[in-house]
């Protein structure tokens, strides 16, 4: 994963990488999509699990299939290459205690490259994008999900903040 600060050049897309499982809210982010007032940007969740089925039952039920999209078998340049392209990088935990302590593992992937991240859930996520000055967090709301995202995407000034800071904090405190 190599950063690439560059607003022009990315998709209109909002992506998730990983697991599609449980520790995920995901009646959010399909909540979401519905109140992002950009119509292009899409929501493209890479990754397999086993909420997949549910997820897509959610996307088809809410009217959403052509602002989400789906793949669940990449290679993992490809899925670089699809975190280098798109706007935002979404890391949607549910508020839940026994994920406190957790902070997803795209998230420096995203953060790596340069793509700024919108989290939801609570603890350790939310201090690691304060800390970082990379991302958002917000509460597990569909609305103030949307918002967040509404507000990376329209302004190129907010972008390329949380884009830049992204990189060095990676590499300055969790690089090997």
């Amino acid at each position: 994963f190599c950063p690439q600060s560059n607003f022009e050049n990315r998709e209109a897309r909002i992506i998730y990488t990983g697991n599609v499982g449980p520790a995920y809210d995901w009646e959010t982010c399909v909540q979401a999509i519905k109140y992002v007032s950009d119509s292009s940007l899409s929501l493209k969740i890479v990754g397999s699990g086993s909420q997949i089925d549910k997820l897509k039952e959610m996307v088809s039920e809410q009217g959403i299939n052509e602002q989400v999209s789906f793949e669940s078998s990449v290679s993992q340049q490809e899925v670089a290459n699809l975190i280098q392209h798109s706007l935002i990088g979404l890391a949607p935990l549910k508020n839940d205690d026994s994920l406190q302590s957790t902070v997803p593992v795209k998230v420096y992937e995203y953060m790596a490259s340069g793509l700024p991240v919108i989290g939801t859930g609570g603890g350790e996520l939310e201090q690691f994008l304060d800390d970082s000055g990379a991302g958002m967090f917000v509460k597990n709301d569909p609305v103030e999900l949307a918002d967040s995202i509404n507000t990376v995407a329209s302004n190129l000034k907010k972008w390329n903040k949380l884009s830049r800071n992204g990189p060095p904090f990676i590499q300055e405190n969790h690089s090997r």
